[in-house]
């Protein structure tokens, strides 16, 4: 569960290498054979900031299970390349 609804005292740049260095220990863990440019997508996709620059997304949601979250992304991005290649592949 998210327990970063209210924002601690560290200041956003802490906040953002902590979950940066949390996402990094579970994709190196669960996901080896994955392509980096997957951990960094997630990674900017979720620490982008809100209009007062003082959460960042996955601070804002109700619940936030990076492992979910992160398996969720990376079945979504292979979904996603696929369908790109087959569309290529369709107008050819």
């Amino acid at each position: 569960p998210n327990t970063n609804n209210n924002v601690n005292n560290d200041n956003k740049e802490i906040r953002e290498t902590k979950f940066n260095n949390r996402v990094k220990e579970i994709f190196d863990e669960k996901h080896p054979s994955c392509d980096d440019r997957v951990y960094a997508d997630f990674c900017n996709y979720w620490t982008e900031s809100n209009m007062s620059g003082t959460k960042m997304k996955f601070e804002m949601q109700k619940t936030f299970d990076i492992a979910r979250r992160l398996a969720k992304w990376i079945q979504n991005s292979k979904d996603w390349t696929l369908k790109v290649r087959l569309n290529y592949l369709n107008l050819n």
